[in-house]
Order: structure tokens, then C-alpha cells, then sequence
């Protein structure tokens, strides 16, 4: 789905940015995410956007090819949760 959804929509950063999430944090495709991540940073993104990229990206850097644990995957999912809702209320 979220492939389509980057066909039809190449240039939203909401969309690459929650499919580096997706990969990230679901299907543990680091480098796949780094790159949707790089991609997302290319199209002008909010302030809100650039500090999401950032801090993911941080991540991405800071774990490499360690293996998170469930600890760690939770406080992903907690930050995942306050950017989601950061960009809701953005398109309200």
C-alpha cells in the first residue's frame, strides 16, 4: 500500500516518512528506511518533518546492525505515536 501511495503522491514527505517508520519499526529494514528518509528530506519538508527525519535518522545511525530490543522498539513506537499526531493536527 504504501508503494501505491508513493507512486500516486511521489513528492509527499507525510507518506515517505511513515513508510521509513514502517520499515523501520516493523519490518527492521534499516537501510530501506534511511533511504525513504533521505528521499522524504528532498522535497522540502516542515520543521516538523525535518526534526522527524533527523531523530529517526539519528537512530538509524546511533543502533547500525545491532538488534533493538522490545524496550527499545517500544520507545520507537512512542515517538511514531507523537509524530503521527503532530501531523494530524498539522492537517487539521
Amino acid at each position: 500500500m504504501y508503494r501505491i501511495g508513493i507512486q500516486k503522491f511521489p513528492t509527499s514527505t507525510f507518506l515517505k516518512i511513515q513508510f521509513g517508520f514502517f520499515l523501520l519499526e516493523r519490518l527492521n529494514k534499516k537501510n530501506e528506511a534511511m533511504q525513504e528518509l533521505n528521499l522524504a528530506q528532498k522535497f522540502n519538508p516542515t520543521f516538523d518533518e525535518q526534526f522527524i527525519i533527523y531523530r529517526y535518522k539519528k537512530i538509524i545511525e546511533d543502533y547500525g546492525d545491532h538488534n533493538m530490543s522490545e524496550g527499545q522498539r517500544g520507545n520507537l513506537d512512542i515517538v511514531s505515536k507523537y509524530a503521527y499526531e503532530a501531523s494530524v493536527r498539522q492537517c487539521k
